[in-house]
């Protein structure tokens, strides 16, 4: 017959079985006799090796498939990559990677900053792009379990276990500091906010970014009713006046920061 695709997964089970017992399904001296052992339907794999070495009884069903010798049985590349085994265990990886280490010291400290600092750290989650989110965009679907884009105060008891936070004051005091808007849920860039390390070196270059939006005036310095009107209104509730009655325009010159809310939205 002709290759298909149905060969490649074949290929793919080969691999599997040496890989799991050391040994190739199919052996012999001579090429044409092997040839004949593969097409023959009454002989198989020493499929014992796959339970001698105690492994499970999905993966063990899964290379099955994949040296199953009827063309039609075998699955094809999306269907293996169904399996439920296959799927368990990508699923499992996932879980035990846990949250990066720079999440996991982050997650116990969003209590104790200051509004100044989780204001900050909100305005340089807006800047970052999906690539440098996308380890914590993995752990955030993970927990998400509801599927809504925004985790329960469940859902984020399980994110602060898995960290090692287990106190239970400690718990609800994250959890509330995280909820910046108070709407009981911690939204999606909440938990980003929360997660980031601010002094490592890929968050040290939006530094600029965050300070553009406190010196709202493009002076280059910050004064402290710049800071009280971000703080207490945004960056874009309109002008306000400094100490010589001029008004302070709130666009930043460069636009890199234009119309950019503390919680991250444009």
């Amino acid at each position: 017959g002709s290759f298909t695709e149905k060969s490649d997964i074949w290929s793919l089970g080969v691999v599997f079985f040496q890989m799991l017992t050391g040994e190739v399904p199919y052996r012999s001296r001579n090429i044409f006799t092997l040839g004949q052992l593969v097409i023959d339907p009454r002989s198989h794999p020493h499929w014992e090796l796959l339970a001698r070495n105690h492994w499970s009884h999905g993966l063990r069903h899964f290379v099955h498939k994949l040296l199953s010798k009827e063309e039609a049985l075998r699955p094809t590349a999306s269907e293996a990559l169904q399996d439920s085994w296959l799927c368990k265990v990508c699923a499992a990886s996932s879980a035990d990677a846990g949250p990066v280490q720079e999440a996991k010291l982050s997650l116990h400290e969003p209590h104790r900053q200051s509004h100044l600092m989780k204001v900050a750290r909100a305005c340089i989650t807006s800047q970052l792009n999906l690539s440098q989110l996308h380890l914590l965009n993995q752990r955030f679907k993970y927990y998400d379990v509801s599927g809504d884009g925004r985790l329960s105060y469940a859902e984020c008891r399980n994110v602060l276990e898995d960290v090692g936070v287990c106190e239970t004051e400690d718990v609800d005091l994250i959890i509330e500091s995280l909820d910046t808007n108070h709407n009981h849920m911690v939204e999606y860039s909440e938990f980003i906010a929360g997660c980031i390390d601010i002094s490592c070196s890929t968050m040290r270059e939006h530094l600029r970014v965050a300070f553009n939006i406190f010196d709202l005036d493009g002076s280059g310095a910050i004064s402290l009713e710049e800071l009280r009107h971000v703080l207490t209104k945004g960056p874009n509730a309109g002008v306000i006046s400094n100490g010589n009655s001029s008004a302070i325009d709130t666009s930043v010159e460069d636009g890199s920061c234009n119309s950019i809310l503390p919680d991250g939205m444009t």
